[in-house]
């Protein structure tokens, strides 16, 4: 089950609870729409990952509120912390996708200068 694009870890933890009572035994993947600072409260990306490991998260990681590189940096800041901690989990990393074919990129893409046409002077 995948609980995604939380800001708040506090409502991600409510999640993983019901998960984990009304479909026990099923494989939980959560992930917060956080950056490599903190969730919405405040709480450090790294205390993030470890109550998301303590809550019963299988895989934890950070979605598409940010590009790529943020992501990552926000992930690293959650396997350090869960590392640190002595819990074991997977991680994943869903990016906001920045390709010139996503609705987002369409929407903020630079304006274009148009060229001249060979044909003029």
């Amino acid at each position: 089950m995948i609980a995604e694009y939380y800001e708040h870890v506090e409502e991600a933890e409510w999640h993983i609870h019901a998960i984990k009572e009304y479909m026990p035994g099923t494989p939980i993947c959560a992930s917060l729409a956080i950056n490599a600072d903190s969730d919405v409260h405040g709480v450090p990306t790294g205390e993030c990952g470890v109550r998301l490991v303590k809550a019963g998260a299988d895989v934890i990681g950070v979605n598409c509120h940010f590009d790529p590189f943020r992501c990552i940096e926000a992930v690293v800041k959650m396997r350090d912390a869960v590392k640190e901690a002595g819990l074991k989990c997977h991680f994943m990393v869903q990016p906001l996708d920045t390709g010139p074919r996503t609705p987002v990129s369409r929407l903020h893409r630079p304006t274009r200068v148009p060229l001249r046409s060979r044909t003029q002077d």
